[in-house]
């Protein structure tokens, strides 16, 4: 997989995912229930945050590559 697509993948799909797990297990400790579908705006919400992050991070990479040659 190429570095791009790594990026975009871990910032788009893991990140969201890790929280939004977190969020619903805390929910659940709580309360003794929660509702999965609750979380699918949460989790859409912190992916198209997660693009703007992917974007940022590949760019700082490539200028950081770009500054050692």
């Amino acid at each position: 997989m190429s570095e791009p697509v790594k990026t975009i993948v871990i910032w788009m799909l893991f990140i969201p995912l890790i929280v939004s797990v977190m969020l619903i297990l805390t929910d659940f400790i709580r309360e003794g229930s929660a509702s999965v579908l609750n979380y699918i705006p949460t989790f859409l919400g912190l992916s198209i945050g997660g693009s703007l992050g992917a974007f940022v991070t590949y760019q700082a990479k490539k200028l950081r590559a770009s500054n050692k040659e």
